[in-house]
């Protein structure tokens, strides 16, 4: 078991903290500018970190009634025109996002859009990206 000597500790502290005082003003000014560089690389990658938040993949939507959904059918995509409108960082207008109809998933997907459309009920939409046009999945939490 290993006990430590308070005692020691501070003597310890103070003759670090002496060593500092006693520094010279150019060992000092070097000194502060290592501390001032870390702090800076450090806030560089905080802001980096903050800024790929808002690029980020994977984003979800709420739309509080599946019928303001405007839509063109296509083949085999149903291209939804509006998105926009219940979320404004996604892009805005006609082909940007789409169901694949010829796919089970997006068969799926599209009738649950209709039935909520039909019921006026809200419904929550997945975009791989909100910056990017891609493929919507829609879906349905209770």
């Amino acid at each position: 078991m290993i006990c430590l000597d308070h005692t020691m500790d501070s003597e310890l502290l103070f003759s670090k903290a002496l060593r500092l005082f006693n520094t010279s003003p150019e060992k000092r000014q070097q000194q502060r500018s290592t501390i001032r560089l870390r702090a800076c690389m450090v806030a560089f990658l905080v802001l980096g970190a903050a800024v790929s938040v808002d690029a980020r993949a994977d984003y979800w939507f709420k739309v509080t009634d599946a019928s303001q959904i405007q839509y063109l059918t296509g083949s085999p995509q149903i291209y939804l025109r509006n998105l926009n409108t219940f979320d404004s960082t996604v892009l805005g207008c006609c082909y940007n996002y789409w169901i694949d109809i010829s796919t089970d998933a997006g068969k799926a997907a599209w009738a649950t859009l209709l039935a909520k459309m039909q019921t006026q009920q809200p419904i929550w939409i997945y975009l791989a990206s909100q910056t990017v046009a891609g493929s919507v999945t829609v879906a349905w939490f209770g």
